[in-house]
This record gives structure tokens, sequence and C-alpha cells, in this order.
């Protein structure tokens, strides 16, 4: 069985908010640490 488009758009959106999630973190995660250096 071939995948469908739709499947493969839909996967590439997981992909996209995933990634923006991680890039919301680790640009929080980098922002905490400039404000209070260890």
């Amino acid at each position: 069985m071939i995948p469908s488009l739709s499947f493969y758009a839909y996967l590439k959106e997981k992909a996209d908010s995933l990634s923006a999630l991680t890039l919301q973190i680790s640009s929080n995660y980098f922002q905490a640490k400039l404000i209070q250096p260890q």
C-alpha cells in the first residue's frame, strides 16, 4: 500500500510543529542561561 499524499502532509505538519517546539524550548533555555550565568 502506497501512503497517500495527505499522509505525507500530515507527517510534515507534525515534524514542523515539533521542530518549532524544540526551537522554542532551546531558545528559552539559552535565554535563561544568559540571564542567570552559572
